[in-house]
C-alpha cells in the first residue's frame, strides 16, 4: 500500500494528530506564490492547493494524468466485478434486473463521482472523504464528523478488498470444475488460494509497486483486451443465441420476497459492484501530477468506461447463454456477499456525508470557487440530492435477506458486519479518538487560494 495512504488511514481511525490542514475556509487566507515548490504552470497548480491545505508534499508525483485514469480502471475493473456477481442478479430479477440495474447505477454513481471531482478539484488531498468532511463540516461538528466518515472509508476499503481477493479463488476453482467434473471442492481449498491472493498482493505493494508504476498502464490494457476476447470468443462460438425478448424483458423472482419492487432494490447490489471502490483515485491525488484536473478526469472516465464495458460484457453474455437453469444454479458464498454488501453501503455513505454538507452549505463559493477547474452548475444540485438519495436507498435494501425464508445458509450478514464496525468506531472513539484524534489543523495563513 502507498505510504502516504497509511498514513491518512492511521489518521482517519485516531491515531496520531491527522494531517495538518484547514479546519474551515474562513479561518485562513491563501496565496499565489510561485516559488512554492512545483514551480509555475499546470503542476503547479495542485502543489499550491495542498500546501494551502497546510500539507508538505513528500511524495513523488509519479503517476502521470493517463496513468491515474488506468489506475481508475484497475481499482474497479467493472467488467470482472460484473461477471463475477451476475448469477446473483439473474435469480433476484432475472435479465430486467441485469441490464436495467447497470443504467441505474450508471446514473446514480456517475452523480456520486460528479460530486467528488467537484471536491477534488478545488482540495486534490490524498484524505479524500474525511479531509472534505472536515473542511465543509460546521465547526463545533468537524472532528466528529471526519472521524467518523474516515472510519467509514477505512472499514469499507477493507471490506471491499477482501470481497474483491475472493474472485481469484473461485475463479481458479472454477477452472478446475470445468477440466474436472468429479473433483469436490472443499471451503478450506477457497481459503488457501484466497490467502495465497492476499499474500502475493500484499508483497507487490510493499515491495513493487511504487517502483513500477507502468503497472497501472499494463493492468489496463491486460484488461480492456480480456474484456474483447471473451465478449468475441462468447459471441463467435456460442450456438444457440437467446432472443432479444429473452434478453430484454426476463423478470424472474425466485428469492421467496412477494414485491418486485423489493427484488429489483436488493438486486442493485450486484450491478453496483462494478464501481466498488472508484473513489481509490481520491487517496492517489499526492502522487499525481495535476492532481486538480486529473483526479476528477479520471474520476469520470472510470465511470463511463467502466459502464460502456459491463454494459456491453452483459448484453454480449445474455445473448450466448446456453443453460439458464445451470446459471440459476449457482451458489455464491454468503461471506462475499456479506463483504460486497458491507463495501458498497459504507462507500456510498461516505458520498453522502459530502453531498449532504454540501447541500448544507447551498453549495457556497467559500467551498467551491468559481475559478474551480470542474464545474457542475446547476447540476451540481441535482448530482447531490441524487448521491444522497441513493446512500438512504442503499442503506435500507443492501440490509435486506437475499431469499426468503431466512437461514444460516442465505443470510445477508451485511447488517452483523456493519454492527460490528459501528461499535468498532464507538470503542475505539470513547476509549483513544476522543483525545487521540485531533483532526484538521491550521498550520499557515495566506491571502488568496491559486488553482
Amino acid at each position: 500500500m502507498h505510504s502516504h495512504i497509511s498514513e491518512e488511514s492511521k489518521s482517519e481511525l485516531g491515531g496520531g494528530q491527522g494531517p495538518r490542514h484547514v479546519s474551515h475556509p474562513e479561518e485562513v487566507d491563501f496565496v499565489t506564490d510561485p516559488t512554492l515548490p512545483g514551480g509555475p504552470g499546470p503542476s503547479h497548480q495542485s502543489i499550491v492547493t495542498e500546501e494551502a491545505l497546510g500539507r508538505t508534499h513528500e511524495t513523488p508525483r509519479s503517476i502521470s494524468p493517463i496513468k491515474i485514469i488506468g489506475a481508475g480502471w484497475n481499482i474497479c475493473q467493472s467488467w470482472t466485478g460484473v461477471a463475477a456477481t451476475m448469477a446473483i442478479s439473474i435469480t433476484q430479477g432475472g435479465t430486467v434486473a441485469v441490464i436495467y440495474g447497470l443504467l441505474v447505477i450508471f446514473v446514480t454513481m456517475g452523480c456520486s463521482a460528479a460530486t467528488l471531482g467537484e471536491l477534488a478539484s478545488v482540495y486534490p488531498t490524498a484524505g479524500g472523504q474525511y479531509h472534505w468532511t472536515s473542511i465543509l463540516a460546521p465547526k463545533d461538528m468537524s472532528r466528529g464528523l471526519s472521524y467518523v466518515c474516515g472510519s467509514l472509508n477505512i472499514l469499507g476499503r477493507i471490506a471491499s478488498t477482501a470481497g474483491v481477493v475472493i474472485i481469484p479463488a473461485q475463479q481458479i476453482m472454477a477452472i478446475i470444475l470445468f477440466f474436472d467434473a468429479d473433483f469436490t471442492p472443499h471451503p478450506w481449498h477457497y481459503f488457501l488460494i484466497y490467502q495465497a491472493a492476499n499474500i502475493l498482493l500484499l508483497l507487490n505493494n510493499i515491495f513493487l509497486l511504487k517502483e513500477t508504476p507502468w503497472i497501472h498502464n499494463a493492468g489496463f490494457m491486460n484488461s480492456l483486451l480480456s474484456f474483447f476476447a471473451i465478449v468475441i470468443t462468447c459471441l463467435a462460438r456460442s450456438t444457440n443465441k437467446q432472443t432479444s425478448e429473452f434478453v430484454w424483458t426476463t423478470f424472474i423472482n425466485e428469492s421467496g420476497w412477494s414485491s418486485d419492487g423489493v427484488v429489483l432494490l436488493t438486486s442493485l447490489n450486484n450491478p453496483n459492484y462494478m464501481f466498488g471502490g472508484f473513489d481509490g483515485v481520491l487517496h492517489l491525488a499526492e502522487e499525481c501530477s495535476n492532481a486538480a484536473t486529473a483526479i476528477p478526469r479520471a474520476l469520470m472516465s472510470t465511470i463511463i468506461i467502466g459502464f460502456v464495458s459491463s454494459f456491453v460484457f452483459v448484453i454480449a453474455m445474455l445473448y450466448s447463454l446456453s443453460d439458464f437453469d445451470a446459471l440459476l444454479g449457482t451458489i455464491t458464498g454468503t461471506a462475499f456477499n456479506a463483504l460486497v454488501g458491507t463495501g458498497l453501503l459504507l462507500q456510498q455513505l461516505t458520498f453522502a456525508f459530502l453531498a449532504a454538507l454540501i447541500l448544507y452549505s447551498k453549495r457556497n463559493e467559500e467551498f467551491l470557487p468559481s475559478s474551480r477547474p470542474f464545474k457542475l452548475g446547476k447540476f451540481g444540485w441535482i448530482a447531490n440530492v441524487v448521491t444522497l438519495a441513493f446512500a438512504v436507498l442503499v442503506l435500507v435494501f443492501y440490509n435486506f435477506p437475499f431469499v426468503l425464508p431466512v437461514t444460516g445458509g442465505n443470510m445477508n450478514y451485511t447488517s452483523n458486519v456493519i454492527g460490528c464496525m459501528a461499535i468498532f468506531m464507538l470503542l475505539n472513539w470513547l476509549f483513544h479518538a476522543m483525545k487521540g484524534y485531533k483532526g484538521p489543523r491550521i498550520v499557515q495563513s495566506y491571502t488568496e487560494l491559486s488553482l
